[in-house]
């Protein structure tokens, strides 16, 4: 018969181990990315070191729009802005407010880079790669995609937004296509049609 000191050490062993890899994750994989359109635009949140260079030359990235900028991490923006220099990446900072809820004229302005053909690949992200990450990919899938509401709001909750932790957000995602609809923003389409 095995101890309760004996069997303890591999127990203990295993719930470190366990930790140390939940805790350890986004050093090894990339950080909730996503394609959003292949060959075109993908989505994520900060990334580390190995993953974000995995990402940036897996998909031949040519723009990076940063939706967290300047980040509260000084040492990641430089990971960033260096790795972008190196590869001759073009890098859009812009500052949005972290619960996504934004003018819907600064969502479009990221929305147009998204949708510009000449800056594909993009890689989009946040902090997390939730709210405005999510508030940016929507207003694209609505003004340049031509997806209706609920495929957009489906790809969000696909993606990590809870309607439930979020409904800020999906409200003022709905008076955005309220408004596209009504004609006061007007849809553009991209110079080729994303699929679905």
């Amino acid at each position: 018969m095995h101890s309760p000191r004996r069997m303890a050490l591999p127990i203990v062993l295993l719930v470190s181990a366990a930790t140390a890899l939940v805790a350890g994750r986004w050093h090894l994989l990339p950080k909730r990315f996503a394609v959003v359109v292949p060959g075109r635009v993908y989505r994520g949140g900060e990334q580390q070191r190995w993953p974000y260079r995995w990402i940036l030359d897996e998909y031949d990235i040519k723009t990076i729009v940063n939706l967290n900028f300047p980040s509260s991490d000084e040492a990641w923006d430089e990971l960033e802005a260096a790795e972008a220099r190196k590869r001759g990446i073009e890098r859009v900072g812009l500052a949005m407010s972290g619960d996504g809820v934004v003018p819907f004229e600064k969502l479009e302005e990221a929305a147009a880079i998204l949708a510009d053909p000449r800056r594909q690949p993009v890689f989009v992200h946040c902090s997390a790669g939730v709210q405005r990450t999510n508030a940016v990919c929507a207003v694209y899938r609505l003004k340049y995609c031509g997806w209706s509401l609920e495929e957009t709001l489906a790809e969000c909750e696909r993606y990590w937004l809870s309607r439930d932790s979020n409904p800020e957000l999906f409200a003022h995602l709905e008076r955005y296509a309220e408004k596209l609809r009504s004609g006061r923003m007007r849809p553009q389409p991209s110079a080729t049609q994303p699929g679905r």
